[in-house]
């Protein structure tokens, strides 16, 4: 009957280890699950990161790109202008010379 006792209460003691075995265990397994979800959404976070800086920077070329064509028309503009009134000034300097051609050959013939 004492070994009975004894028997019995080993396997009280070894069922009591083993749950407290169970719960270190499934503590253990929840603690590993939420190290990896806490990896995953930091290497998700860094990632999303990564993507954005990588738009921001290609925006800012496509801006430095759209920037540096408009520079390039208001220029081609500009010397455009520039040549326009350069033909307009020696036009009219033109003119005034043909103005003054015509009154000193009136006057030679007077």
């Amino acid at each position: 009957r004492e070994m009975a006792a004894d028997a019995t209460k080993a396997i009280q003691e070894a069922v009591e280890t083993a749950e407290v075995a169970k719960v270190a265990a499934l503590n253990a397994c929840k603690e590993a699950a939420k190290l990896e979800l806490d990896a995953a959404v930091r290497e998700a976070k860094e990632r999303v990161q990564r993507e954005h800086a990588a738009e921001v920077e290609a925006a800012r070329q496509h801006a430095e790109l759209e920037r540096q064509s408009e520079i390039a028309e208001l220029r081609r503009v500009a010397e455009e202008m520039k040549v326009g009134a350069v033909a307009d000034a020696l036009r009219s300097a033109h003119e005034e010379k043909l103005v003054e051609l015509a009154e000193v050959r009136r006057a030679v013939e007077l």
